[in-house]
Formats: C-alpha cells, structure tokens, sequence
C-alpha cells in the first residue's frame, strides 16, 4: 500500500473516530441554567409574598425570589400557598445546585405531607436529583412513584428521564414507550433522539445513529437550544453517514448546519472529508479552505489546515502542498505562541476583568447572558469558557461572585435600616423630650373642654326652647342689626319705623321657629362627631404614651446589629471559599491551556515532519 493511500486510510479513520467522539459523550440532557420543568404552576395568587416571589422568579432574578420566599416562610406569610412555595423552593435550590437542601425539601414534602403538595412532582424532582448525582437506581425507583396519568408541568421532562435511563439499559423499546407519551415537541424529544443516536453509535450502528440525529432537526425546535441542538446533531449524523460510507447523506447533514453557529467548524471539516473519502478532493478544499480562514480556536479549524495540505499532496502539486504546510507550521507556532501569552495573563490578572464577568447584571446558574471577555484575546478566551471542566469552575466561580455581591447589597441595606432607625429613635426622643407631647396633650385637652361647653350651651337652648340661640351667624347678625334700629327709632319717636320693625321682628322669628328643628338635629349631630373625635385623641394619647414608652427601648437596633453580624461572618465564609473557586478556576484555565498549547506543539510537529519529508522526496541526492 503506496504512503498516500495510507495517509488517505488514515484521514477516513480519523473522520469515523470523530464520528465516535462526537457521540461517545452521551446522555446530553437539556440546558441545565434553564432547569426546564421547575416553573411553578399557574393559578391565582392569594399571599402578597408570594405573588412578588413569582415576579422575581419570572424576571429571572432567582436569588430575589428565593430570599423573598424564604423571608415570607419565616415570618408565616403564606397561609394560601405553603407547599406551593415549599415546591418552587426546592425547585430553585436544584437549579442552584444545592442538592443536599432541595432533597431535604422534597423529602419532608413526601414524608409529611400537607393539603395541596403535587406528590408527583416532588417524586419528580427526587428522581432529578438522583439521576444528576449519578445513581440511575434511585433516580428510576423515585421516577416510577409518579402518577402514570401524571400531566403536570414536569410530565414531559419525567418520560424524557426514564427514556434515557431506558437507553442506558438497552432497551430501546420501552425508551420508545415513553417518547410516545410525551406532549410537546420541544424540548425533551430532541434530546432523546440525540441520546439515541449516540447509544447507537457507541455500539458501531453508523447508520442507524445518523437516521436517529436527522430526527433531532426534523422536530423544529426554533429556539436558541434548539438550533444549537440540530447543529450538533447535523454534525453527528454527518459523521456517522461517513462512517456507514454514506457521503451523499453525510452532505446533506452537514449542509443543514449553520455557518454561524457554534458547529460550523466541524461541519466543514467533515464536509471536506465526504468528498476527500470518494477521492474528490478539489471539491473538498472549498469547506476547508473556508475553515482555514478562521482563527484557530478549534481542533477542526488547526485541522484544516493539515488536510488542505494533504489535498494538495493528492492533487499532485507538491510546491503547494509544501506551502501550505509551511504557513500551518507558521500559524500553528503563533498561535502557540499566542496561548502562552494568554497562560502568563491567566496566571496574573484577575479573572473577573479578564473573563467578562463584572459586566453581567446577573450570575446565576439560572439567568443572565454568558460572559463576555474583552481584550486581546478575547475569542480565544470565549473558546476556552466552553471547555466543559472550566465552565463547571466557571459557574462555581460565577455564583459565589453573585452571592458575595448579594451581600455587600444587604449590608448597605442594613445599614440604610440603621440610620433609618436612628433617625426615627432621635425623632420621638425629640417628641418626648422638647415639650412636642406636652404641647399636643394641652391641644387635646383644650380641644375637649370646647367640646363640653358646646355641649352645655346646646342642651341649655334645648331645655330654655331659646329658638335664636340655636340661629345661624347670618341671622344672628340680622337680630343684631334689627335690636339697633328699634332702639334709634325708640330713642328718636319714629312710630312708623316701629311699626316696621315689629313687623320684621314677627318675620324673624317665625324664620326661627320653622327652622329651629333642622338646626337642633345638624349641631347634635355635629356634637356628637366632635365627642367621638375627643374620644379618638383620648385613645390616641394612650398609645402615643405606649408608643413612647416602647421607643425608650432599642426594639430593632438589636436585630440589625444582629444581621449584619451574621451577614460578615457570611461574607468572611463566601470570601474564603471564592479564593478556593478562583484557584481552581485558574487551574482548570491554565489546563485547557497547556492542552491547546501542545495540541498545537503536535500539529506545527506534524506540518514541519511533512516539509522534511518533501524536501526529501524532492532531493535528487535522497534514493527512490
């Protein structure tokens, strides 16, 4: 067998292993930051605190829904909605991935049940947790206590999890069943028919694992997970055609991929090689050739440039093959070059500024964007956020940093609470002490004395029947002003003007006397709101007098001094762990690193072996 045929062997073989590595990794499940299946059911809000732990948790601000949650149960606020809130805590405390608390929560659901639990989606969560823990035997004994009627909001997630567990044990059958009760299209089926595939793939079913990853695509999920999903799915169908020999197929999957997306890299690698595999490799140097322009973050990327190499050997046309060899040597020891730099700039600078992550509003496992790094090598780094054991540092890193930030947000909020109470504290002593409270008990009192005298010259006109002493101020005037002119016309003997005065006189108090019992019923009425509000300042002034009393004491200060004290001795305990999480960041940093730094040693190797090795063949000196 000639050397090329050997190399060419060797190319279709390294197509068929990524095939296998692409589906080796298996059981994927659904974006865990978006914890399907964990929103709480509709229905109609009865408690305030729960209604604002709903908004929080619907605006994706999880940490503010569970610290309201959790301050409501303390203070028994949830009358209406105990086990409901008890569910979305648990619920919230897996997103977070405190397991430990959530299965406590569940547990105490199941084993003390109150009025109103869902039990199947508290055995549902059980099961989650157990299977995220690994131990598939609790994760299907938890699943199988749910209803099989069971439709709730988890219904869907529960028959993906038992598929899966199904497709660990080789029963694609009963995998099938449960596929088959599921309701929506999206998410889980996706995610089943891609576990499928790679079940089928780990056992060499090339052709049946593709035919599996194709029906990932042909569900149309359109979401931002659901595209990702169809791509990696595309790029594994194509792989596992090209190992079934099926290069037609193999095309077609990889033309489904996105340019943009995030598996364009090993979709044009593996487009090249389904025509590099039938020998048609000038059409195989387009995808390539496309893939070598990119910067060389991925294997697929550093990998294109060996094969455009290689086609160009196959082509015959040495002088560019040996060129193109030459450049891959050149690039692959810049970039080198490149990683080292940014592993001194790992090793140094703080990773908050270096990963993007002081500009994220929100650093929960459950919301806000993927961190965006900035500088110089800012999409190396992006690239090396998506290694999967740095983003498990990442996100350990990530959600200390949040939650030291929630503390610094409650210490300024208990201190705003203790000024608050200080002021409030120096206002009443004010009242208390600068003559305020005596001065509002000499109101009062002078208030109610008014009153009783109303009350006395009422009931005096009531029991004399002195009509004009209930009168309005306007005819009280007029008596006044008719009292004046009797006298000058007595005083200067005017007998007609008295006789016109008498006459008015007579008018006037027939206007008392038809008016006297509207009067009479408005000033009691009047009487008695004024008595009321003198009783009402009465009570007032005894708890005005308690009020003052119990402000002598430092009712809240205590509780605030007392908060803030656990609050520093958590931060002191956040602060020391997140050290922990930033080395170990680092370490998994630096480890991609060192990984991507000989990978790319190896790959200039490899580029600079294949310049010797044309250099030879082309010698006349060397013998054939």
């Amino acid at each position: 067998m000639s050397p090329a045929h050997t190399r060419m062997r060797r190319c279709s073989l390294t197509a068929a292993l990524l095939a296998t590595l692409s589906a080796s990794a298996w059981a994927v499940e659904p974006d865990s930051e978006k914890e399907k299946g964990s929103e709480p059911q509709s229905e109609s809000v009865r408690d305030l605190p729960y209604g604002v732990t709903l908004y929080h948790y619907y605006q994706q601000e999880y940490f503010s829904a569970l610290t309201e949650l959790t301050a409501a149960q303390s203070l028994d606020r949830l009358p209406n909605h105990g086990a409901d809130a008890e569910l979305l805590r648990g619920g919230i405390s897996l997103s977070y991935g405190m397991d430990n608390q959530a299965r406590g929560v569940f547990e105490q659901l199941l084993e003390q049940p109150r009025e109103g639990v869902d039990r199947d989606r508290a055995w549902f969560y059980l099961g989650k947790l157990s299977w995220r823990r690994g131990d598939t035997t609790a994760s299907a004994e938890a699943l199988a206590r749910m209803a099989p009627a069971y439709n709730g909001s988890v219904a869907d997630e529960g028959h993906y999890l038992r598929a899966v567990q199904a497709l660990m044990a080789g029963e694609e059958s009963k995998a099938a069943t449960e596929l088959q009760q599921m309701q929506l299209p999206c998410p889980f089926k996706p995610y089943y028919f891609y576990n499928l595939g790679a079940q089928r793939a780990a056992s060499g079913r090339w052709q049946e694992a593709a035919d599996a990853y194709a029906q990932v695509g042909a569900l149309g999920c359109t979401d931002d997970e659901g595209r990702n999903l169809r791509d990696r799915a595309g790029v594994a169908a194509g792989f596992g055609y090209l190992a079934a020999n099926d290069t037609v197929s193999a095309r077609l999957a990889y033309e489904g991929v996105r340019l943009n997306g995030p598996e364009s890299d090993r979709a044009l690698l593996g487009y090249g090689w389904s025509y590099a595999n039938t020998g048609d490799f000038v059409s195989a140097l387009g995808p390539w050739e496309t893939l070598a322009e990119r910067d060389l973050y991925t294997a697929s990327a550093r990998e294109s440039h060996l094969a455009i190499s290689f086609a160009y050997e196959q082509l015959q046309q040495p002088a560019r093959a040996l060129e193109q060899y030459q450049q891959a040597a050149s690039r692959y020891a810049a970039q080198r070059t490149a990683v080292e730099s940014l592993s001194r700039e790992v090793k140094e600078v703080e990773l908050t500024s270096l990963f993007g992550l002081e500009k994220l509003s929100d650093l929960a496992w459950l919301g806000g964007a993927d961190p965006v790094p900035q500088g110089e090598h800012a999409a190396f780094l992006a690239e090396l956020l998506a290694a999967d054991h740095v983003q498990l540092a990442l996100r350990e890193y990530r959600d200390l940093t949040q939650l030291n930030r929630e503390l610094d947000v409650a210490r300024e909020r208990l201190a705003v609470l203790q000024q608050v109470d200080q002021d409030q504290r120096r206002v009443w002593e004010d009242t208390a002490s600068g003559g305020r409270a005596d001065a509002l008990l000499a109101k009062r009192q002078h208030l109610a004395l008014e009153a009783s005298e109303l009350r006395a010259r009422l009931n005096k006109a009531l029991a004399d029947e002195d009509l004009r002493a209930l009168a309005t101020p306007q005819q009280l005037a007029l008596w006044g002003r008719l009292e004046r002119a009797e006298a000058s016309a007595q005083r200067l003997n005017k007998p007609e003007q008295l006789q016109q005065l008498r006459l008015m006189r007579g008018l006037m108090q027939w206007q008392d006397s038809e008016q006297f019992a509207a009067r009479r019923w408005q000033l009691q009425r009047d009487m008695q709101v004024l008595e009321r509000l003198a009783e009402q300042s009465i009570a007032a002034e005894a708890a005005l007098n308690d009020a003052l009393s119990l402000r002598q004491r430092p009712v809240y200060s205590a509780r605030i001094d007392g908060m803030l004290l656990r609050v520093d001795q958590r931060q002191d305990e956040v602060v020391q762990v997140l050290a922990r999480a930033e080395h170990r960041l680092r370490l998994a940093a630096l480890s991609e690193l060192d990984s991507q730094r000989q990978l790319l040693a190896r790959n200039e190797a490899n580029a600079l072996l294949a310049v010797a090795r044309l250099y030879d063949q082309a010698s006349a000196e060397v013998p054939r």
